[in-house]
């Protein structure tokens, strides 16, 4: 019953070890595009 337990503890980590490398590549992803498109919107506007 216990390795039972520690299996399913053991894979709700790992997946919620991939959510969150999934979310941090996500939202420094959006920063970079912000990060572009704000860099240049002075080249654009007159």
């Amino acid at each position: 019953m216990l390795a039972i337990e520690t299996n399913k503890l053991m894979c709700a980590c790992k997946y919620a070890g991939i959510l969150l490398l999934w979310g941090v590549l996500t939202i420094s992803k959006f920063r970079l595009v912000c990060c572009f498109l704000y860099s240049n919107i002075p080249r654009f506007t007159p």
